[in-house]
């Protein structure tokens, strides 16, 4: 079966997260980031959804979140926001209950 293109770009974060943060690693993450936002909002949500959240923790979300680039800020945090809007209250209370 073929890789999926968000698969790929999901790839591609994950290779460039373990880089030092050249320059061009920094737009890399940027394009790439850019690319994962619009692949969730084209969809299928479901899946790009749970393949992203497989292989890039929130943890290296919120990481980036302290980046030195705004622009890529600004990406991830928008990201961040698509894989947290279908989550509830009660989805959180039920997991750590």
């Amino acid at each position: 079966m073929p890789e999926k293109e968000y698969e790929a770009n999901i790839k591609q974060i994950c290779e460039l997260l373990q880089s030092d943060p050249t320059p061009e690693v920094i737009q890399g993450l940027r394009d790439a980031f850019e690319a994962l936002s619009k692949q969730l909002r084209a969809g299928p949500f479901l899946e790009v959804f749970e393949t992203t959240l497989s292989n890039i923790p929130f943890s290296a979300l919120f990481s980036l979140l302290a980046a030195p680039d705004n622009k890529l800020i600004v990406t991830v945090a928008g990201v961040t926001g698509l894989l947290l809007k279908p989550v509830t209250w009660p989805m959180v209370h039920q997991t750590f209950e």
